[in-house]
């Protein structure tokens, strides 16, 4: 028994004890770099949404502006041209195409934030053009009334005697 007791086994060595810090450095050191990676992330993810955005604001833009585009050259059309050009359905169609044209750039993440853009300045440029549609059928409807309503004073005062023209005039045109 005195044997045993000047040689002692120690329970753990000093390459163990040591070992067991190494290994747990490295540890920490993975869950460092972990979380840090994890953060790259969302700071990356954070940027490309801000891109997104930036994106998207430079698609309405120009969508705005092909809008002021189509704007002046229906309001070149005057007149009964509304009528024969079919301006609203017309021109809707050439805002639907520029606002496709536009989308189809973006990624897919910006077309659904450009997606309510679209809605409210199609419906904005379709109240727009309706409107312009209207006031210039107005203006036609007022033209050709004044143009027939001309036309019958003068075919009055010069058939004044004749009472089947007089009658045809007063009716319309009608017999």
């Amino acid at each position: 028994g005195v044997q045993q007791r000047l040689n002692p086994e120690p329970s753990s060595t000093v390459a163990q004890y040591t070992g067991g810090i190494a290994e747990n450095a490295e540890i920490a050191q993975g869950q460092s770099l972990t979380k840090a990676g994890g953060e790259i992330i969302q700071m990356a993810d954070k940027r490309r949404g801000e891109l997104d955005d930036l994106r998207v604001v430079e698609a309405a833009t120009d969508l705005r502006n092909r809008e002021l585009k189509l704007t002046e050259e229906y309001k070149a059309i005057k007149g009964g041209d509304v009528i024969k050009t079919k301006l609203l359905p017309t021109y809707a169609a050439k805002f639907k195409a520029a606002s496709d044209e536009i989308s189809f750039g973006l990624s897919s993440a910006q077309q659904k934030k450009f997606a309510p853009h679209v809605a409210t300045a199609s419906g904005n440029f379709q109240a727009s053009a309706m409107g312009y549609s209207i006031h210039e059928s107005e203006v036609y409807a007022g033209t050709v009334f004044e143009k027939d309503l001309e036309s019958r004073v003068g075919t009055a005062a010069a058939t004044f005697m004749d009472d089947r023209q007089i009658n045809l005039q007063r009716d319309g045109g009608r017999a």
